[in-house]
């Protein structure tokens, strides 16, 4: 009957879920903080457990700051893209003929080419790329040590570094695996094989 009593005692105890909101403001912005910790009694052994989170969340009070505020390319407009710098993410005027790390960037038309905005088409030489599906026959995806990024790149030809997944076991099951996955070099046009230089 003690054990039962002191049980009880710990259930009626205080409420087992803490939940606190904050507003703190900064400039133009304010910053919520959403506390919560939840309490739970093991019953076999009466030992408390707790797990504490907090989320924050900053917004804008300043209602044209709010209308250059984006996510998504989308939320930008025609002509436009968003844009991530300095923790910021705002809404640049789409590039012409510029440099780029991705296809949004560019204006209507174009695409980002060997890191530079083009009027091309998916699937060609130097247009970004995420799998081998992207890119045209006798083109494959891979990594440009130049770019931060894969693109279409044409088949290596004779004397040119080529992929050879024949060097390493892994990379056979990988390529197995994951065919149109992205690769470091290209494997050798039709008529050609790979071999490792001496």
């Amino acid at each position: 009957m003690k054990a039962e009593e002191i049980l009880s005692q710990k259930v009626k105890g205080p409420d087992p879920v803490y939940h606190n909101k904050s507003d703190e403001k900064i400039g133009n912005q304010t910053i919520q903080t959403d506390r919560e910790m939840v309490k739970e009694t093991d019953n076999k052994t009466g030992s408390d457990s707790a797990t504490f989170s907090e989320t924050k969340m900053t917004s804008f009070k300043n209602e044209d700051k709010r209308k250059h505020e984006c996510i998504v390319d989308e939320d930008c407009g025609n002509g436009s893209y968003c844009y991530f710098a300095n923790s910021e993410y705002k809404c640049l005027h789409c590039k012409s003929r510029e440099t780029c790390t991705r296809d949004g960037e560019c204006c209507e038309g174009q695409l980002c080419v060997l890191g530079q905005c083009t009027r091309s088409a998916k699937g060609q030489s130097g247009t970004i790329c995420e799998s081998q599906e992207d890119c045209i026959p006798g083109l494959c995806c891979a990594v440009q040590s130049n770019l931060l990024f894969p693109v279409c790149t044409p088949l290596p030809l004779k004397g040119e570094p080529c992929y050879d997944p024949t060097s390493q076991m892994i990379e056979i099951i990988n390529w197995d695996l994951e065919p149109a996955r992205v690769l470091d070099r290209c494997p050798c046009s039709p008529g050609l094989m790979c071999h490792t230089q001496r």
